[in-house]
């Protein structure tokens, strides 16, 4: 509470945040879901939870991650992540984030063929 009033940020906030910060990271496909297709939905129930309380949070979520990249590795970087934008953007400390990888897939590439062209 400042002098103006209370400043109240729903744990809906907390959660956009998290999504924008995991697609930018590497190596992750996003929060889990149960169905297949763009792991970045609206609608994150079961797989991303945002415990608060006035100063701090602590976050559980179920991830999937691109097979061939480091669990360990990704893992750590989102927590580091995570944290850093939730603290910088809403001034709430976060306490723990606690990730469970539930999916490790591989990517396909789309390649286009371009023929046989050579350069003279």
């Amino acid at each position: 509470m400042n002098s103006n009033g209370k400043i109240l940020i729903s744990p809906d906030v907390i959660k956009r945040i998290i999504v924008q910060t995991l697609e930018d990271i590497d190596g992750v496909l996003g929060i889990a879901k149960q169905n297949k297709g763009n792991f970045f939905k609206k609608n994150l129930q079961n797989s991303l939870e945002v415990e608060m309380t006035n100063s701090e949070c602590v976050i559980d979520m179920q991830i999937s991650i691109v097979y061939g990249k480091n669990i360990v590795n990704i893992s750590s970087q989102i927590q580091e992540k995570v944290k850093e934008n939730i603290e910088k953007l809403t001034e709430i400390t976060v306490k723990e984030i606690n990730i469970i990888v539930v999916s490790y897939e591989k990517i396909e590439v789309e390649t286009t063929k371009t023929g046989d062209e050579e350069n003279v």
